[in-house]
């Protein structure tokens, strides 16, 4: 293990754990955030038992996965659904090899709270590790696109948990949601539930504000992220809601700028 602090770390830096499938792109990886003063780093090799001896010394509050660039892919989703498995409230960055459908989206199946690619560039990996750490999801549009297609129309959730194991939505709140991730526009929704489009949008809004999101694809990845499928649990553990944001060609918190409801 290598950590920036030997003797003990700063409270006031964000702990973060690198685990790469060679000790050389571990070192990149630690090197390249040690640039940012934000961050404290410890590094793992991306196996289950050293990587769990670092998390229970150096008490991340994130850590940074790596897929690998010599074909060892599955070793990184493996030790990410290992790592929410057995570590639930840490949070967790994919670092992919290159931003493929299957592997944004497998990511974020596994519990990943953030997504970036090599060619993303070191100051891009810097800026989602800070917002993943302050609750946001980094993804950019594209990456979201991919998501929101894998699970819109064959995903249902059946409901959304805080941390304490309580429900957030009412039921009826959860029936708005559960058209939405189907894809249903407003009229479908009012139609299927035998309400007024001016009622489901005021369900809507009131759901946006519960979870703090700000349009339908963020509340289709909120649900993604946070609750419990017809068929199984596709998250690792119960969530406090958190702020959904992507990146387009600049880092936004779409939770800033409220969308119209359509």
């Amino acid at each position: 293990m290598t950590s920036n602090n030997a003797t003990g770390t700063d409270s006031r830096s964000v702990r973060v754990l690198v685990a790469e499938t060679t000790r050389m792109g571990t070192q990149l990886i630690l090197e390249a955030l040690r640039q940012d003063d934000r961050f404290d780093v410890a590094g793992a090799l991306a196996a289950p038992g050293e990587f769990g001896a670092v998390v229970s010394d150096f008490q991340p509050h994130l850590a940074v996965i790596g897929t690998g660039t010599n074909g060892d892919a599955r070793k990184g989703f493996d030790l990410l659904r290992h790592t929410q498995a057995r570590h639930p409230k840490l949070q967790a960055v994919m670092l992919l090899d290159s931003s493929t459908r299957e592997g944004v989206v497998e990511a974020f199946r596994a519990g990943a709270r953030g997504v970036i690619c090599r060619d993303d560039g070191l100051d891009a990996l810097r800026k989602c590790v800070y917002a993943v750490y302050l609750g946001q999801i980094w993804a950019t549009s594209a990456q979201l696109g991919y998501v929101l297609e894998a699970f819109s129309r064959r995903w249902v959730p059946q409901t959304i948990l805080d941390s304490n194991g309580r429900g957030l939505l009412s039921k009826r709140e959860l029936d708005v949601v559960r058209c939405v991730s189907e894809g249903m526009t407003n009229r479908e929704v009012a139609s299927h539930l035998a309400l007024s489009e001016h009622t489901v949008k005021n369900y809507i809004f009131r759901t946006f504000d519960k979870l703090g999101v700000s349009n339908r694809a963020e509340l289709i990845l909120y649900a993604v992220n946070h609750s419990c499928a017809e068929e199984s649990c596709i998250c690792h553990y119960r969530c406090e809601p958190r702020t959904m944001a992507y990146r387009t060609e600049v880092p936004v918190s779409l939770a800033e700028s409220r969308q119209k409801v359509s």
